[in-house]
């Protein structure tokens, strides 16, 4: 076992010798600050809020003209401009379909045809 490690760590050496002579101006970052550290975990815990409350909406279009929206669940929902048109001339309908229907077909996995 102690031959394995020190083998690995002869490979690693050998690799960071080569790195180096390889990228010789290069320079690693300095550590972060107990500041800065502290801020990402802020600017991190705030787009979290914003995400969760569904404020921070927003939307792309794709290279094969898909309109994409982000922020709706962990995977962005997409369609093509006349589906989004056609969706959102029945958002009346939906939106009533969801609300008679929201608990039955999310527990038990029903579907039903919007009227």
């Amino acid at each position: 076992m102690k031959v394995q490690k020190k083998e690995q760590s002869l490979a690693t050496q050998e690799q960071v010798k080569r790195f180096k002579k390889e990228n010789p101006g290069w320079k690693p970052e300095p550590p972060l600050s107990k500041q800065e550290i502290e801020e990402f975990r802020t600017e991190a815990a705030l787009r979290k809020a914003r995400l969760l409350s569904g404020d921070d909406i927003s939307c792309k279009v794709s290279p094969k003209g898909g309109v994409s929206v982000y922020g709706l669940g962990r995977f962005p929902v997409t369609l093509y401009a006349d589906q989004w048109t056609k969706l959102l001339a029945n958002a009346s309908r939906i939106k009533r379909f969801v609300e008679a229907n929201c608990y039955t077909a999310h527990s038990e996995g029903i579907s039903h045809r919007i009227a």
